[in-house]
């Protein structure tokens, strides 16, 4: 009869340990997904404070895109102005023009500011063609950057998915956690009524 106790007592401290040892365990795993969840927690907050930087690049390149077009419209019609200007000045004929003014002096002085008005247009025209290679250049990094704000949002949502499935597994732990606890505090009771009989 002592012996059969004695035997009953050692296999119940045996799942004692068992049991303390299980719940041990459990504990390191939630400490483990808890310091998981909370890493996640960071990168999601990171990830969308890169969404919110991102959009706020997109806002300033699209104005930077409006502030390129209405440039390149007011270039446009600088050229059509001195294309107008240059085309009223060159139908009269060198001849007639010299003897419409009082003077050679005059008339080199006109021929002096048709020559600048030629070189402004072809500089005016520099202009507006850099200002259209600038601007598809600019469209282009509006395109980059709206592509990688799409993988931030694509991102975000894994990291929440991976948040979401780790709240799970930390509830199925908190679960497996209790039911051992509980098994632990029956043979626990049990040993202890036993050892008091």
């Amino acid at each position: 009869r002592v012996e059969e106790a004695r035997r009953q007592a050692f296999a119940y401290e045996r799942a004692l340990q068992q049991t303390q040892k299980e719940n041990a365990t459990l504990k390191s795993q939630l400490a483990f997904l808890e310091r998981r969840m909370t890493k996640m927690k960071l990168e999601i907050v990171l990830t969308r404070e890169q969404q919110e930087e991102m959009l706020a690049q997109i806002q300033r390149t699209s104005l930077h895109i409006q502030d390129k077009q209405q440039e390149i419209t007011s270039r446009k019609e600088q050229v059509k102005d001195l294309m107008v200007s240059l085309w009223r000045m060159g139908r009269v004929k060198d001849v007639v023009r010299l003897l419409a003014y009082k003077g050679l002096a005059s008339f080199m002085d006109e021929e002096y500011q048709l020559m600048q008005a030629s070189e402004e247009l072809h500089n005016a025209v520099a202009r507006v063609a850099l200002a259209k290679d600038t601007l598809v250049s600019v469209r282009a990094d509006l395109e980059a950057l709206r592509k990688e704000l799409e993988g931030l949002g694509k991102q975000l949502q894994n990291q929440q998915l991976a948040l979401t499935e780790d709240q799970e597994s930390k509830g199925q732990l908190l679960q497996q956690t209790k039911s051992s606890e509980a098994k632990y505090q029956k043979l626990l009771a049990q040993l202890r009524a036993e050892q008091a009989a």
